[in-house]
């Protein structure tokens, strides 16, 4: 497992831009923080210019970092940070997912999902989602016998930290520094449900369970859950209806329980504290 762990450590090489003002944001939820979305076109440009090819499997926050990491198919990323360096970081997939530090800590291996330190998940073809900070995860195809998902510290695979009613296959987990939000849908409902957890010592404490309702009382749709704020303060839904209506984005105020609409989806949408991406331009 060392050789593994190894292959999964980055590559760094830094890269100075000139760098204007920041591109415009879509309704910032607070101070500093952005909604960036993006077509798949114009980020394929983007790698493109720095000499990359493939295509692009996804845009995350850099978890303990400000900027964006992409990552393409290939498992070669790039780190844009806020400050304007780029660094190159190579892996051996692209179904790498990262800790709050901004480092490896899970991968698949064909069809295993395996952890550091030699841990692997007991069944294959696991679907694991990790929240954007990189504190926290849950993983699992199946329901355990007592109907709970489990969620997992990414600095502790081996043990569960919380238990959630949210279906494993549906669940999406957040985090700040002392709550915990998981959003997804239950047992006894189709309804989208966001719970909120306190972060104790012993694990994660219900504190709140809201229903999310949908923007539109005729004609429903699905409702997916995409990011949140750093600070929990919001959340971003795509709301999904049959043509010819399409799929648009919402930002959902968690204190308010509003919904306002953010336009149409694109490819790629998520919350930033820059846009190093336009700015490059």
């Amino acid at each position: 497992m060392k050789s593994t762990h190894a292959a999964i450590s980055s590559i760094g090489i830094l890269v100075a831009l000139a760098q204007p003002g920041c591109a415009g944001a879509s309704q910032p939820p607070h101070q500093g923080i952005q909604l960036l979305s993006y077509k798949s076109n114009e980020i394929d440009r983007f790698i493109h210019n720095l000499g990359a090819t493939g295509g692009v499997d996804r845009l995350v926050r850099i978890p303990g970092n400000d900027g964006i990491r992409v990552v393409l198919q290939s498992g070669r990323a790039f780190d844009l940070l806020c400050n304007g360096e780029i660094r190159k970081l190579v892996f051996p997939s692209s179904q790498v997912f990262f800790d709050e530090h901004g480092e490896a800590f899970a991968w698949y291996e064909k069809d295993i999902l395996r952890f550091r330190h030699g841990i692997a998940a007991s069944e294959t073809w696991n679907v694991i989602r990790v929240d954007p900070q990189g504190r926290y995860f849950v993983y699992g195809v199946g329901a355990h016998p007592d109907g709970l998902t489990r969620i997992y510290r990414t600095e502790d695979p081996s043990k569960p930290f919380g238990l959630t009613p949210i279906l494993g296959y549906s669940a999406h987990v957040f985090s700040s520094r002392d709550k915990v939000i998981v959003v997804g849908r239950t047992r006894e409902s189709t309804a989208t449900r966001l719970i909120i957890y306190t972060v104790k010592h012993s694990g994660l404490e219900a504190h709140e369970t809201i229903e999310v309702r949908e923007p539109r009382a005729w004609f429903s749709g699905t409702l997916n859950v995409e990011d949140a704020s750093p600070d929990l303060s919001h959340l971003l839904f795509a709301y999904h209806r049959d043509p010819p209506t399409g799929t648009y984005l919402y930002m959902f105020d968690v204190s308010t329980r509003s919904m306002r609409k953010q336009g149409r989806q694109r490819s790629f949408n998520l919350f930033a504290s820059c846009d190093p991406i336009r700015r490059s331009k």
